[in-house]
């Protein structure tokens, strides 16, 4: 995502991943400048605080969030 704009899928071809990745175990939440995240057993929510629009991704299904 995009400060202020809607989420979209993007496709990346190389791994953007390193060695020392955060993983956001379930009922934790993080905050990172003006993005919100939260895991749950039911999916994973992120949104960027400022226009609420982000995405909701879950083991079957994703939508995105106005």
């Amino acid at each position: 995502m995009t400060i202020g704009e809607s989420p979209a899928f993007h496709c990346i071809s190389d791994w953007a991943g390193g060695e020392n990745l955060f993983v956001l175990k379930y009922d934790d939440d993080t905050k990172v400048g003006p993005f919100q995240c939260s895991s749950r057993e039911d999916g994973l929510t992120c949104v960027d605080t400022t226009t609420s629009r982000g995405f909701r991704l879950a083991q079957q299904s994703y939508e995105f969030l106005p």
